[in-house]
């Protein structure tokens, strides 16, 4: 297993500045503009080759957070968050009866949450509430923005324990919820692309998303990710190599994916998706049990667990790997079947929440990724695709 080594008893440049000096970073956002200024500075410090891609998008905001009070048969506030574009409630929120529903398929196999709904007095379905795992409930976006439109809040499974209950026993459970949201057009976010040309326009993509969610720091998720990308950077430029990489930060992400989401479209538009042979995607580094590797598709996936498991790195910590799942951005580039992978650290006990700061990431875990990247791509340039 690896040492419990913080990043303050070490030091990790980039990821600092942007969790210690910029902070929170949502796209869209003053924050995230800094990030991509100061992430174009370093990567052409590098002597990168380096581009800012614009794209706009259809913005979500609340004015106030979220509430949910229960009336009876008791009376208690719940602890809320928010799933950024569902629906909202009137400006006083809305009545009724909490009733289950059954489950909500967030992310399959990743987060699959018990739903119940709250009907008002005409038996209407007027809000949602998800039951997210853990203590702590924390903001989630809403994949499926475009059809679902109910306003629904997020509850830990701890806090909501007693409501569970008293629903099973047979209580009737009123509550007032009050979520109020509205679409805003025209938001603005980036993707930060820097080129090291090979020995052939054959493109191999590293990249991780630079935003987080408006409350959290984001160190782990996913300055970590930031990161690693420029410790690959320099690693590529040091050796020789057949293929020329693509070293990207994602903006856009937490909404819903959409910087990559832009990227492969514009890719595609002009012609250009061919030359992509593989995304890797470090996103959430430094922390957690093991380190999870979701790939696609099911040759590529079997490639890597081989080459892993050939390594050394398989006896320096716990590796476990799953088929392709949406939840980061290499997702992007399944639906093109473009080989893809994403590397994740987990447990991540801090996801999305105000914990998840600097000094809590785990610099050799951090590295300990990189090692693995590293490992693939020598693989890539010995033996081709």
């Amino acid at each position: 297993m690896l040492g419990g080594t913080r990043a303050k008893m070490l030091g990790m440049e980039i990821a600092r500045h942007l969790t210690k000096t910029i902070g929170p970073r949502p796209s869209g956002s003053a924050k995230e503009a800094e990030a991509v200024e100061f992430i174009t500075k370093k990567f052409r410090e590098l002597n990168l080759e380096t581009k800012v891609q614009k794209f706009q998008y259809l913005g979500w905001r609340q004015e106030e957070k979220p509430s949910l009070s229960i009336l009876s048969p008791f009376r208690k506030t719940l602890q809320v968050s928010p799933m950024a574009y569902s629906g909202s409630t009137p400006l006083e929120g809305v009545e009724g009866v909490l009733k289950p529903h059954g489950t909500f398929y967030l992310f399959p196999r990743l987060m699959e949450l018990p739903k119940f709904v709250l009907l008002d007095d005409k038996g209407e379905r007027v809000a949602s509430v998800l039951v997210l795992p853990g203590t702590k409930p924390r903001a989630i976006p809403n994949p499926w923005f475009q059809i679902l439109q109910d306003a629904t809040v997020l509850v830990s499974e701890e806090e909501f324990m007693p409501v569970r209950q008293a629903i099973e026993s047979g209580d009737e459970v009123r509550v007032h919820l009050k979520s109020v949201a509205q679409y805003v057009k025209w938001f603005a976010s980036y993707n930060v692309i820097a080129r090291i040309e090979g020995k052939t326009k054959e493109t191999i993509i590293i990249g991780g998303h630079h935003d987080s969610m408006e409350e959290s720091p984001g160190a782990m998720d996913n300055a970590s990710g930031v990161e690693a990308i420029f410790r690959m950077a320099k690693r590529i430029l040091e050796g020789k190599r057949r293929y020329s990489y693509n070293l990207i930060t994602w903006g856009g992400h937490e909404w819903g994916l959409f910087g990559s989401q832009y990227f492969v479209r514009d890719a595609k538009e002009r012609g250009c998706l061919d030359e992509i042979r593989a995304c890797l995607t470090p996103d959430v580094l430094g922390g957690g049990d093991f380190l999870w590797i979701w790939a696609g598709p099911p040759k590529f996936k079997k490639r890597i667990e081989s080459t892993l498991k050939k390594s050394r790195l398989i006896k320096r910590r716990e590796i476990r790997f799953e088929n392709t799942l949406i939840g980061s951005d290499d997702w992007s580039f399944s639906g093109e079947k473009i080989p893809h992978a994403m590397f994740m650290d987990w447990p991540a006990d801090s996801l999305h929440l105000s914990t998840d700061v600097y000094e809590e990431v785990d610099e050799k875990k951090v590295d300990f990724s990189v090692d693995v990247v590293s490992a693939l791509v020598r693989d890539f340039e010995r033996h081709g695709f």
